[in-house]
């Protein structure tokens, strides 16, 4: 060797090798400084820094604090924060800390939806609404509320949208708002036609999904993510409205391949993709929530869109989920040739 491995260093000089270090002998630092004992190197583990590439939004090196979801929200909860710098409501947060806190609503300016910003707060019913939005009105307090107006009333439109009432679907008081008078089922947006089916006083008590227009939803509980009434189409693994997943890719959907056409593998179906829904009251059997429109009784079916003129009803795309699922095609059955070699002497 030439005693490089072991070469110590000379302090005048520090591109010149001395000998071979001797006991209490110098060597060139990690900063290229004989002797320097790596005294140059910053909080952040740079030679001859200043601290700047790891100091936190609090001033403090490797504190982890960076600016987070709420700096320069307008949400009077964050105006009036009072404490330190760093410390979740600031503006300047450690992330998992002001993650829990603003799952939990707060944070400085989360909503009770965990959303920075969005303005949403829990009503009297313990709903998670924007309420100074306008359009949300009819909503504050109402799924909880009768159609009374009173919290907790349990008073709720009739089949007539009659506040309180007793009419079903087959008195008079339903039948004379119909175009068909002899109508044998009530209003399923998904298979009818909300013109044809009601009169113009009809359609001024009910709207295009047939909830009570008292409710005040105005035909937003049955519009599919193509925005029209009834067509029942949600989005699916990988944002296609109405689609069934049969192209998305692996990024997408987190499956182990990309979805792939029928015609692959020896069952023609290997890694082949379906839109599978995952969420609704009941088992989604068919896409049309109300498969006749009534359960034989004159009242509308309960299916995996179950709720009908009552208060707090979901929105269609907000309640109908899904997610893709893939098909991995087994190991091929054994030919002919290989049935033939279990077979032993004998």
């Amino acid at each position: 060797g030439d005693n490089s491995s072991c070469a110590g260093c000379v302090p005048t000089d520090t591109n010149r090798l001395g000998e071979p270090i001797p006991i209490d002998g110098l060597f060139l630092d990690d900063c290229i400084i004989c002797g320097g004992s790596n005294l140059q190197i910053d909080e952040c583990g740079v030679c001859f820094g200043d601290n700047r590439t790891c100091i936190g939004c609090d001033g403090i090196p490797n504190s982890g604090k960076l600016i987070d979801g709420c700096a320069g929200s307008s949400d009077f909860r964050f105006l009036s924060f009072i404490g330190e710098v760093g410390d979740v409501g600031s503006g300047c947060s450690e992330p998992a800390e002001f993650l829990e806190a603003c799952d939990a609503g707060e944070g400085g300016c989360c909503g009770c939806d965990g959303v920075p910003n969005s303005g949403k707060t829990f009503d009297g019913c313990f709903e998670c609404l924007d309420q100074k939005n306008s359009s949300n009105a009819h909503l504050v307090n109402a799924s909880c509320s009768g159609c009374d107006g009173i919290a907790f009333s349990g008073e709720l439109y009739d089949h007539c949208c009659i506040c309180s009432g007793s009419g079903a679907y087959d008195h008079d008081c339903y039948n004379d708002v119909l175009v068909d008078k002899t109508a044998s089922v009530p209003f399923d947006p998904y298979s009818m036609n909300y013109v044809a089916y009601f009169t113009p006083l009809g359609r001024r008590l009910f709207d295009e999904c047939g909830e009570c227009q008292g409710l005040g939803y105005n035909g937003s509980t049955c519009i599919g993510c193509d925005g029209v009434h009834g067509s029942g189409l949600v989005v699916d693994g990988c944002g296609v409205c109405g689609g069934d997943c049969s192209t998305c890719t692996a990024l997408e959907t987190g499956l182990p391949y990309d979805c792939i056409s029928p015609g692959n593998g020896w069952t023609g179906m290997d890694k082949t993709c379906e839109f599978v829904r995952t969420q609704g009251p009941d088992k989604w059997i068919n896409w049309s929530a109300f498969s006749n429109g009534t359960d034989g009784k004159g009242h509308k079916a309960i299916t995996w869109y179950e709720r009908v003129n009552h208060p707090g009803v979901p929105r269609f795309t907000d309640h109908a989920k899904g997610e893709c699922r893939m098909f991995l095609e087994p190991p091929p059955p054994p030919g002919l040739q290989e049935r033939r070699g279990w077979g032993g002497k004998g």
